[in-house]
């Protein structure tokens, strides 16, 4: 039992960092020449973000990278037109960056729930396998007896 007690701390210390800062991948948006429209979605190392890198590098786009300030580790990218004007790419940015906190903290909280349900599973499924070994074990040791010599 003690065991099993230290098993659960152990997991829940183990844990602890990975539920209270997920790791997530940078998103990337692509906008459109028309600012107005809702950009795009991508995540990094995605085919999508690796394109718009790529015509980045063409001089199509231009690239601002930008700290959600919730997540300090967590990087936006954003991928504008390079024929829009500097004012313009900026206005359409802060015109859009309450949605990408927004989407940002969907995907933290929906990260923090799979990695809760992750350590439970870790610090429930393992005692109770050895609990079911343990069992069988001694129930081979006894030799296949439903109860102890002598309790009958």
């Amino acid at each position: 039992m003690l065991i099993s007690i230290l098993w659960v701390i152990t997991v829940g210390l183990f844990s602890y960092s990975s539920i209270e800062r997920p790791y997530l991948k940078s998103a990337g948006y692509l906008y459109d020449l028309d600012t107005s429209k809702p950009p795009k979605l991508m995540e990094e190392y995605s085919n999508d973000f690796g394109e718009a890198d790529r015509r980045k590098g063409e001089g199509e786009l231009v690239k601002y990278e930008i700290t959600i300030d919730e997540t300090p580790s967590f990087i936006t990218y954003h991928f504008l037109p390079a024929t829009i004007p500097h004012e313009q790419h900026i206005k359409a940015i802060e015109g859009y960056m309450d949605r990408a906190r927004a989407i940002q903290s969907a995907r933290m909280g929906s990260a923090r729930q799979e990695n809760t349900i992750s350590m439970i599973q870790w610090m429930i499924f393992p005692p109770i396998i050895l609990l079911c070994i343990g069992v069988a074990i001694r129930w081979v040791l006894l030799g296949f007896r439903r109860t102890p010599q002598g309790q009958n």
